[in-house]
């Protein structure tokens, strides 16, 4: 046949015309992926990426190379969203976020560039915790752009530490925020507390508790503030290595406490996420301007133009993109 593309049949078409939306579980070939009903608003299925690797490819006609506006409609058990899009193989933009943990759904906007002609667009997990994905939609537009967003960074490490209990100079405090995982601190109690001064006051978000042994049955991160330690955050069982997030809180001392072990606990890192410098992406076209930027959960945030409130409506989940 003089053009063998006529024999291809995509499933959709991606021009400069009417968005399409690609909806999650029409995908062409998957890996390691499970189809369930979708939470969200608009219903029908979801895909659920369980594990670092898991993927969905779709079989599409882009019919004009250039520059589209990708939202994806996505949510996390964690709160932590690590996919990327690639088209044939080579990956095109990935998504690193921080949003409200559970299925509190989000709508997450890149900016890519697609290469024209039959293709294969492939959704992947970059992390191993649970993720969901609805859909994605492309806009295409030649005036879209996206500056660069900072991403949660560990706060905590090599900062000034200090800790109830410490088995001896081998197993310091400071062993567990030198970013070294072969190193690590030892208590010789069932439920001591580890301690880190940021010298300044800073967001925090989120944690990660990477253990020696499985040994913390539950504990606290507590924040200083007022004088008395409060707690943010009720943790169980870490299971050797945990990454939780949580609404922010705001202080420059910060401590794990153990609130319960089998034995006494070792652990050989404890990360602080600090939530980024907001820094805001726009999208332009000829109808609408699109904003994204690093959501904090918990957090409210007012759009304005110039001095006049647009919507203060992004209280509880607020989305990473308007």
């Amino acid at each position: 046949k003089e053009n063998a593309d006529e024999d291809l049949q995509p499933r959709l078409i991606v021009s400069a015309g009417l968005p399409p939306v690609i909806e999650a579980e029409d995908f062409a070939n998957s890996s390691g992926v499970s189809v369930l009903p979708s939470s969200d608003v608009e219903g029908g299925s979801m895909v659920e990426f369980s594990a670092e690797g898991n993927s969905v490819s779709y079989d599409v006609r882009v019919a004009e190379a250039g520059t589209y506006l990708a939202a994806f409609r996505v949510a996390s058990e964690s709160g932590s969203v690590k996919l990327e899009l690639a088209q044939d193989g080579t990956p095109i933009t990935t998504i690193n976020r921080v949003i409200d943990a559970g299925e509190i759904w989000t709508t997450i906007y890149k900016v890519v560039t697609l290469q024209a002609g039959f293709t294969t667009l492939t959704v992947s997990a970059t992390g191993g915790n649970v993720q969901f994905l609805n859909g994605f939609e492309l806009s295409a537009s030649n005036t879209y752009f996206e500056d660069s967003v900072t991403e949660p960074v560990n706060v905590a490490l090599n900062q000034s530490t200090s800790a109830s209990s410490v088995h001896s100079s081998s197993y310091s405090a400071a062993k567990a925020f030198d970013g070294n995982l072969d190193t690590r601190w030892a208590s010789t109690v069932l439920t001591p507390w580890l301690e880190v001064d940021l010298g300044s006051t800073v967001m925090i978000n989120g944690a990660r508790i990477v253990e020696y042994r499985d040994r913390i049955r539950s504990y606290e991160i507590q924040v200083y503030t007022d004088g008395s330690w409060v707690t943010a955050f009720v943790g169980g069982n870490p299971s050797e290595d945990q990454q939780d997030f949580f609404p922010a809180v705001k202080g420059a001392r910060f401590r794990l406490q153990v609130t319960s072990a089998t034995e006494s606990p070792t652990i050989k890192e404890v990360e602080l996420y600090g939530l980024p410098v907001l820094s805001t992406s726009m999208a332009l076209n000829p109808d609408s301007i699109s904003l994204e930027w690093p959501n904090a959960p918990g957090t409210t945030y007012a759009v304005q133009r110039s001095t006049n409130l647009v919507t203060d409506a992004f209280s509880g989940t607020v989305e990473a993109g308007i």
